[in-house]
């Protein structure tokens, strides 16, 4: 009981981590930083991309094995 309740949260966090590491990158791409036309603004960032893609897919997998509700 207590493993799944744990499960979740941490499924939680990394979802959560993985949409402000997008919102960052968001941010950089077109306010921060914008690139020149023809540029690719990925090439600097793209391990933080893949962590944050990383992070919501574990969080994902994780969400498969929480304790549903009952009636829903």
């Amino acid at each position: 009981m207590k493993t799944k309740r744990l499960l979740a949260i941490c499924g939680n966090i990394m979802l959560g981590a993985a949409l402000l590491i997008v919102m960052y990158l968001l941010l950089d791409f077109f306010v921060l930083n914008p690139a020149l036309p023809g540029s690719c603004p990925l090439i600097g960032k793209r391990p933080l991309l893949y962590l944050a893609i990383g992070l919501s897919v574990f969080s994902l997998i994780l969400s498969f094995f929480e304790q549903r509700k009952p009636g829903i």
